[in-house]
């Protein structure tokens, strides 16, 4: 099976612990889970436990290829590479079942509360 992504589900397939009281009680009702042909689990994830980690690899593959590229040009590039997106149209389901306070998006594509300047492009920043 070939997961597809659901920008409400949430943009990265992270691996999940099979342990997790929350995985058969919330995720995979919701359809946010996926299962391996191995019994391992998936979730569609999203937020900032999932951009920091892949920020910091393409930030790693920058410095890689401009070792002398300082600080703020690879942040500079980042945010120059990335993908505009827009406020999302629904909120996570997750923010009802977390007892989350719901949060509001301001902004505009490109520059706003949810995503900042957007979605991280690993190739257009690699290349810069």
């Amino acid at each position: 099976m070939t997961p597809t992504d659901d920008a409400v589900l949430g943009r990265v397939l992270s691996t999940y612990s099979h342990t997790a009281c929350d995985l058969f009680s919330f995720e995979i009702p919701a359809g946010r889970a996926v299962q391996g042909s191995l019994g391992e689990y998936y979730v569609w994830a999203n937020g900032t436990s999932m951009a920091a980690p892949h920020t910091a690899g393409v930030a790693g593959l920058i410095r890689a290829a401009h070792p002398g590229m300082s600080t703020g040009a690879v942040v500079s590039l980042l945010r120059r590479t990335a993908t505009g997106l827009a406020c999302p149209s629904a909120l996570d389901p997750g923010v009802a079942f977390f007892s989350a306070p719901v949060q509001y998006c301001k902004g505009g594509v490109g520059s706003n509360n949810f995503y900042g300047k957007g979605l991280i492009n690993t190739l257009l920043a690699a290349q810069g």
